[in-house]
């Protein structure tokens, strides 16, 4: 059931994605180690994809037992708008089950620093400079 929902995540996300102007992320999804992993291609997480992006990983989220890592590898820049979505997410993940977030950039890292959000989120993996962990 979740590599059908994966791909139907990803094909949503992509067609959400083609009306919108170019450089918006698209999503990916995966499993590895047990838990469900979407990455996020693109330079950007901002108010113009938020609402997607909340709406296809809240459904995730409500079909599936399994822990989720959000993956921001690639991802360069998020807003406001985005913070308060990973929030929002993070609030319906009902324990024992997990939200990580992996592979922030060092520019991202530093505003989940900056806002205190490093000690909501477990951060993970390793971002574009090199192996980073940081468990909260």
């Amino acid at each position: 059931m979740n590599k059908e929902f994966c791909s139907n995540l990803t094909n949503s996300i992509v067609h959400a994605l083609h009306e919108q102007k170019e450089g918006v992320p698209a999503l990916k999804c995966h499993e590895e180690a047990g838990r469900l992993v979407v990455v996020v291609e693109g330079p950007r997480l901002d108010a113009s994809i938020s609402p997607t992006f909340k709406s296809d990983v809240a459904a995730l989220i409500g079909r599936t037992n399994q822990d989720l890592v959000i993956d921001f590898r690639e991802v360069s820049f998020l807003d406001s708008t985005a913070l308060g979505t990973l929030v929002g997410l993070r609030k319906q993940i009902v324990l024992p089950r997990r939200l990580a977030l992996r592979g922030l950039a060092p520019s991202l890292r530093r505003i989940f620093a900056l806002t205190q959000l490093d000690a909501v989120f477990t951060i993970e993996g390793q971002g574009p400079t090199g192996p980073q962990a940081v468990s909260a």
